[in-house]
C-alpha cells in the first residue's frame, strides 16, 4: 500500500513487535505497536481508510472496536473489514469446482449430521453405517474455537459483522461478501477453475504451520505441548495428502463513515 501510494501516510499496528528489514520499509510506512482493546483518541479524525485482517480472535469488544475505528475516519472515509469464523466447512463434492465451494455448507448441521450423510432426514434406506473419516485438520480448528471461546475471545465476529456496522449510526453504503476457501488440493485441474481453486488451496494451506503456531499459547492452557504437536503434524500431514475437502469461510465487509 505504502509503496503503491507515496503520497499517503500508511501505519500498520500489531500487538507483537513487528521489525521488518529498514530496507524494507518505505518511508511513508511506520509500524506501531498497540493494543487495539484500548481507546484510539490519538487517531480521532485523522484517516482515510483503515483495514481490519483476522484481529478478532484478540478484541474483546468488537462492537466497540468498529465505533472506535469509526471516530478514527475523517468523514466519507472507508472501513474494511476482512475475517473468518474458524470454524470448519466441507464441500458437497471434495473434486468440486471453485463455483461449488462458493455454494459449500456447514460440515455439520443443526441436528449434528455431517453433509451427505445418511443420518440426515429425507434418507428413505438406512445404509450400514461406515466408519466415518475424522480430519485432523477439522480437530485442530475445532480445538482452536474451543480455547478461543474459554478465552472469551470475540470469534463470532464474522457472523455478526453485518448487524454491528448497519447498526452503527455514523456508518452507511455497507457492501457484504462471503467466501469459502479451500484448503486442500483436490480440484481435477481439467474442470472449469480447477487449477485456480488449487493454487488458491496451496495458499492458504502454505502458511497453515505458522497459523497453528500463532494459536500456541492459547491451546496450551488446555492440551499438553506434545499433544499440541502431535495435532499439528497430523494436520499438516493432511494438507499434504488430503482426503476430504476442508473450506474455511472468510467475510469481507466495507462501509463509509457518513
Amino acid at each position: 500500500m505504502a509503496n503503491r501510494y507515496p503520497e499517503a501516510e500508511v501505519v500498520g499496528i500489531d500487538l507483537a513487535p513487528l521489525q521488518p528489514d529498514a530496507d524494507e520499509l518505505p518511508i511513508n510506512c511506520r509500524l506501531e505497536m498497540d493494543d487495539l482493546n484500548l481507546p484510539l483518541e490519538h487517531y480521532y479524525d485523522t484517516t482515510h481508510l483503515i483495514h481490519i485482517r483476522l484481529l478478532s480472535s484478540g478484541i474483546r469488544d468488537y462492537p466497540g472496536f468498529i465505533d472506535q475505528c469509526a471516530k478514527c475516519l475523517k468523514p466519507g472515509g472507508i472501513l474494511y473489514f476482512c475475517e473468518t469464523d474458524f470454524r470448519p466447512y466441507f464441500a458437497p463434492d471434495p473434486k468440486s469446482t471453485w463455483q461449488t465451494t462458493l455454494r459449500a455448507r456447514r460440515s455439520t448441521d443443526k441436528n449434528g449430521a455431517q453433509a451427505g450423510d445418511a443420518n440426515q432426514a429425507g434418507t428413505a434406506t438406512p445404509k450400514k453405517p461406515k466408519k466415518e473419516y475424522i480430519s485432523p485438520l477439522v480437530l485442530v480448528l475445532q480445538a482452536i474455537v474451543a480455547a478461543l471461546h474459554q478465552k472469551m475471545a470475540n470469534i463470532d465476529a464474522a457472523a455478526n459483522l453485518r448487524k454491528w456496522i448497519h447498526d452503527h449510526r455514523s456508518l452507511e453504503e455497507l457492501t457484504y461478501n462471503e467466501l469459502y476457501l479451500p484448503l486442500m488440493q483436490l480440484f481435477p485441474t481439467d474442470a472449469p477453475d480447477g487449477a485456480f481453486s488449487n493454487e488458491i488451496a496451496r495458499l492458504v494451506g502454505k502458511d497453515f504451520d505458522a497459523y497453528i503456531d500463532s494459536f500456541k499459547p492459547c491451546l496450551l492452557d488446555f492440551r499438553t505441548e506434545s499433544e499440541i504437536n502431535a495435532m499439528k503434524k497430523a494436520a499438516l500431514d493432511e494438507i499434504r495428502r488430503p482426503k476430504k475437502q476442508v473450506l474455511v469461510r472468510v467475510v469481507v465487509m466495507s462501509a463509509r463513515k457518513k
